[in-house]
């Protein structure tokens, strides 16, 4: 059985600043057979934005499915569940064609896209092509390394293949929805970078250096006029550097309109410590790959 470490977010603040610091935890997904669900375990009605979720999934996929044939369950009120071996953040199962989420997670996008992945593929390994290609970015494979080694080596890269700084590259960003509303979706969407490599070649990315071993792949911030947000993604697969000639790749990021009074930057319910909950307002999402920087985008979050 194969533990996939994740990143869990907490946002330290200080009087304008808000400074991310990551740990790792494990998500667990692979079972032949279905584990015993805990005695508390609940039936969970899919949220809305698990459409577009599952939509997100298939298309990077390039395999349909149908969201309703996937059993739900979630345990209320924790941040891990047991798979019967040991606490994971959410785990799939092929034998009833069943997801099992933490309560505390159901709105996490990056574990339930994940578990979403293994459903559609009806496999519980990792393979390279979906997770960490075609649907990098969107499935957190890229961000754990138990899944990077469950997903195997990368391709061996051509000799002769051009290195080129992250600014022979293009960015761009887009949220989704446009205009995020508390009445879509329940208010949670998305901020996604795009990089592609314009060339009619492969190209290898170098990165800048970083206070640790791994560069950073994917910067952002999100500002308002008296708050600010930052975290990164680091590339720590050679995958998010490798770029075959006109290849986009992609990296999501989830948001929630918070309660009119939260906190800026607050948890959301159901995204455990993860959780980062807009109030109402105005904010700039900036983003890039490497030190090369997507235009900002200005969005005013509304009910």
């Amino acid at each position: 059985m194969t533990m996939i470490p994740r990143f869990r977010l907490f946002v330290l603040r200080t009087a304008s600043w808000g400074i991310v610091v990551t740990v790792l935890v494990s998500v667990g997904c692979q079972h032949v057979i279905d584990p015993t669900l805990p005695a508390n375990a609940a039936r969970l009605t899919p949220p809305l934005v698990y459409e577009r979720w599952w939509a997100m999934v298939e298309e990077c996929a390039g395999v349909t499915a149908q969201l309703e044939m996937v059993e739900w369950y979630y345990v209320p009120n924790v941040n891990t569940v047991s798979d019967g071996q040991r606490m994971t953040v959410g785990y799939w199962s092929p034998s009833n064609n069943r997801i099992v989420l933490p309560g505390n997670e159901v709105f996490d996008g990056a574990v339930v896209r994940h578990e979403m992945l293994h459903a559609i593929l009806r496999t519980p390994r990792h393979p390279r092509a979906p997770f960490l290609t075609t649907c990098g970015g969107i499935a957190a494979c890229e961000i754990t390394p138990g899944c990077i080694q469950d997903a195997g080596p990368p391709p061996i890269v051509n000799e002769g293949t051009p290195s080129v700084p992250p600014s022979a590259l293009r960015v761009t960003s887009t949220i989704t929805p446009l205009q995020p509303a508390s009445s879509i979706d329940g208010g949670f969407f998305t901020y996604t970078i795009f990089v592609q490599n314009p060339a009619d070649h492969a190209v290898v990315a170098t990165l800048g250096p970083h206070p640790g071993a791994t560069p950073v792949a994917y910067p952002y911030a999100v500002r308002s006029a008296t708050r600010a947000y930052l975290s990164e993604i680091l590339a720590l697969d050679p995958s998010m550097t490798y770029f075959t000639a006109g290849e986009t790749k992609q990296q999501v990021f989830d948001f929630a309109i918070g309660p009119s009074g939260s906190a800026p930057f607050s948890n959301v319910f159901g995204r455990g410590n993860r959780g980062i909950a807009l109030p109402y307002g105005t904010y700039t999402f900036q983003g890039g790959f490497g030190d090369n920087p997507a235009p900002d985008i200005s969005v005013d979050l509304h009910q």
